[in-house]
């Protein structure tokens, strides 16, 4: 599931260049091909411990959660729960995933609310839909 095929714009942004499906939480998520990433959110001080933001199998989740906030087809608490569901998935360690989650469920507030200015933009790059 790790695995995306992206265009590389610069340093810290990735443009999508092939959709990308998941099924997680009853939901089927896709995001679609243009949608532009920055890969995850880690601070780069702490690289060494998760990894750089394309670099561990996080990713999509990751991908997936951008998604979500971008569009905010799914409110920010179903959204943060897909993005642990879906670390989970793709096997990444307990410690690893339950901090990360934590991380976006207690300081993701500011780019949720951030998101809500420019989701008219994105919400066309993702597909949600119950399974």
């Amino acid at each position: 599931m790790k695995t995306l095929e992206l265009e590389i714009i610069n340093e810290n942004l990735f443009i999508l260049s092939k959709d990308k499906t998941v099924e997680s939480l009853g939901y089927s998520i896709t995001v679609k091909k243009g949608f532009d990433f920055d890969g995850a959110s880690i601070p780069k001080w702490l690289w060494s411990i998760y990894g750089s933001p394309l670099n561990g199998n996080y990713v999509v989740a990751s991908l997936i959660h951008d998604g979500l906030y971008a569009s905010q087809k799914l409110s920010k608490e179903v959204s943060d729960k897909i993005f642990l569901d879906i670390m989970k998935q793709s096997n990444v360690g307990y410690i690893k995933r339950t901090s990360m989650y934590l991380a976006v469920k207690m300081f993701g507030g500011k780019d949720w609310k951030e998101a809500n200015k420019y989701k008219d933009e994105y919400t066309k790059y993702i597909d949600v839909s119950t399974k």
